[in-house]
C-alpha cells in the first residue's frame, strides 16, 4: 500500500502543467490550406515594424480549409506586446502547397506570402486574452 501511494505521489509531482495566458486562434475560411507564423521575438526573432521573412525557414502551423490553430501564449498578450518594439502583431499566411514546391530561400527572396495581418489589441477586456482572427 505505501508503495502505490509513493509511485502516485511520484507520478503526480513529475507531470508538467502548462500555463495558458492567452490565446490567439486563427480559423481558415479560405478553400485552401494554409499555414501561419506570428511574429514573436522571442518566437521567431523579430517583430514588427520589421516585415521581412526571416532568414531561417521557421516551423508553422496548417489549417485546413474550414480547419482552425492556436497559438497558446504562456503569459497574456499585453505583457507579450510589452516586450516588442510596438503594441502591433504580425501575422504571415502562406499556402501551404506553397512551402511545400518552394524553398525557403525562394519564398522569402519573393515574398511569397498570402497575406500579413498587422494587428493592435482589442480594447475591450473580454477579448484582450483571446484573439479570433479569421482568414480571409
Amino acid at each position: 500500500m505505501n508503495r502505490l501511494i509513493i509511485l502516485i505521489i511520484l507520478l503526480v509531482s513529475s507531470c508538467k502543467t502548462t500555463d495558458i495566458e492567452s490565446t490567439i486562434q486563427i480559423r481558415n475560411n479560405s478553400n485552401q490550406s494554409i499555414s501561419t507564423f506570428i511574429a514573436l521575438p522571442n518566437a521567431v526573432g523579430f517583430a514588427y515594424p520589421d516585415t521581412m521573412l526571416p532568414v531561417n525557414e521557421i516551423s508553422m502551423q496548417s489549417a485546413d480549409f474550414g480547419g482552425q490553430n492556436f497559438y497558446d501564449l504562456p503569459r497574456s498578450l499585453e505583457e507579450e506586446l510589452n516586450t516588442m518594439p510596438t503594441d502591433t502583431l504580425s501575422i504571415y499566411y502562406f499556402s501551404t502547397d506553397t512551402l511545400n514546391k518552394y524553398s525557403w530561400e525562394e519564398i522569402r527572396n519573393n515574398y511569397m506570402i498570402l497575406r500579413r495581418d498587422d494587428i493592435v489589441p482589442p480594447t475591450s477586456e473580454v477579448a484582450r486574452d483571446f484573439w479570433l482572427i479569421e482568414y480571409p
